[in-house]
């Protein structure tokens, strides 16, 4: 129930405040400034929902965001403050894209590079359990972020950007998705309609949930939302 609440007051405000911000006429760093921005308020939103209803600090409600603007000039910028994920899928590229990093161990305890490497292995398994120990922690302990928005401490948005070409595809998922599903079954989901981002979407969620329900090592009942955007 608090994650929803969290969840909804971030949806709201960000979904309110957002065309203000973020012009689609503004340049790379003026949207990435607000952004963050945004991401800081929305933040300080759920922050005073957890104190409206006099929830202790430490167990305050939380949420995860992940937005994305396309620009006028084709550069969409990223936001992005928990274990939400936004990927690419390039026109002709078999291979699906991380564009973001989970705020995980793997980012504590190893960077914004090898960290990414790792994030990219555990998408790509359909199974783990040859994996090390350390790698095993990191699967473990996937619940568990370093921030996210109405936490008692501060929190450092983090910020992308890429240049995007007609015919690429963009996803934002939360990790019901991602964590039930392979990069792989999400590329082929996606590839599978060209032409509508709904239906590629619902599929996602539908595959998603009937993972969940499994005997996978991947399956992980959880909430799911997906979106695709195709750019023309």
């Amino acid at each position: 129930k608090k994650g929803e609440k969290a969840s909804a007051t971030a949806s709201k405000f960000i979904q309110k405040e957002f065309p203000f911000f973020v012009p689609s006429t503004a340049s790379e760093d003026e949207a990435k400034g607000s952004i963050e921005k945004i991401l800081l308020k929305a933040h300080e939103q759920v922050v005073q929902v957890g104190k409206k209803y006099g929830i202790p600090s430490s167990k305050a409600p939380e949420t995860t965001a992940s937005i994305v603007k396309i620009l006028d000039n084709g550069i969409a910028v990223i936001g992005n403050v928990g274990d939400g994920r936004v990927y690419r899928l390039q026109n002709g590229n078999s291979e699906l894209e991380h564009l973001t990093l989970d705020d995980g161990l793997a980012r504590r305890k190893y960077g914004e590079e090898k960290g990414l490497e790792i994030q990219k292995l555990l998408a790509n398994s359909h199974s783990f359990k040859n994996f090390p120990q350390e790698l095993q922690d990191i699967i473990e302990s996937k619940h568990l972020m370093s921030q996210s928005l109405g936490q008692e401490r501060s929190i450092k948005p983090r910020i992308y950007s890429c240049q995007l070409a007609s015919g690429d595809r963009l996803l934002l998922s939360t990790d019901g998705v991602h964590d039930n599903l392979t990069d792989g079954e999400i590329k082929d989901i996606v590839l599978k309609y060209p032409d509508n981002a709904q239906e590629a979407a619902k599929t996602l969620i539908k595959e998603s949930k009937e993972k969940s329900k499994s005997n996978s090592q991947r399956a992980k009942p959880d909430d799911m939302s997906a979106i695709v955007v195709i750019v023309n």
